[in-house]
């Protein structure tokens, strides 16, 4: 119950016609309709802030995505930050500037992980993205989940991207360090086990050429 409308006339042994009875109970289940639309917009507008408030708060970029359209419906500052001000990945993917770390190939639309959460209708995963926006290539992770109604359809995704950017380019310098730091002790094996000078210089020669690629290499032995 919303509330009570009370109608009376001054006369008092007035009866109200059945037709005056009729559009009175209309009026009043029009007005109770939009009461309690009014009711839901703000219990959702509440529940809307409330989610968006969680997400500013949140170190890592977070979009919600129409599953019918593909468009972002809310994203926290992170999000525009990292994708764009529109939020909008598969626009990223179908222009080309969504590519695979590994390989520098474009991303097929199909196969982002926003797109397959709403194909297979389970969550999606992939640590190979990297993200071209405004110049810059960034790598990252993305999780992506959906959203379901009360019947069980999928509403909208749910996307999660971390920027791993720093991380990648660290894990490159440290295996760029092993490499070098390996080949150096191989070649100093080989130099302690070579036998003359002929054999240990070859064996120099050969590993300037894997670590530093000269043009042109001379020994000089005093």
């Amino acid at each position: 119950r919303l509330g009570r409308l009370v109608l009376s006339h001054y006369f008092e042994l007035y009866d109200f016609s059945a037709r005056e009875i009729e559009i009175f109970e209309a009026l009043t289940a029009q007005m109770a309709t939009v009461l309690r639309s009014r009711q839901l917009f703000s219990a959702v507008e509440t529940e809307r802030q409330t989610l968006q408030s969680i997400l500013s708060t949140m170190p890592t970029a977070v979009t919600v995505i129409d599953a019918h359209t593909g468009r972002a419906i809310l994203s926290n500052e992170r999000a525009v930050e990292l994708l764009g001000e529109e939020v909008d990945l598969v626009r990223l993917a179908s222009e080309g500037r969504v590519i695979r770390a590994d390989s520098a190939e474009p991303y097929p639309v199909e196969e982002i992980p926003v797109m397959q959460a709403i194909r297979q209708d389970s969550a999606a995963f992939t640590e190979d993205m990297s993200i071209i926006v405004d110049g810059r290539t960034i790598d990252v992770l993305n999780n992506a989940a959906p959203i379901h109604d009360a019947d069980g359809n999928v509403t909208a995704i749910v996307a999660v991207f971390e920027d791993i950017t720093e991380l990648r380019q660290l894990q490159s310098a440290l295996q760029d360090t092993l490499r070098e730091t390996t080949a150096m002790y191989e070649a100093s094996k080989a130099i302690f086990a070579g036998q003359d000078v002929q054999s240990i210089t070859e064996t120099v020669l050969a590993s300037l050429a894997v670590n530093v690629t000269p043009d042109v290499s001379h020994v000089m032995l005093m």
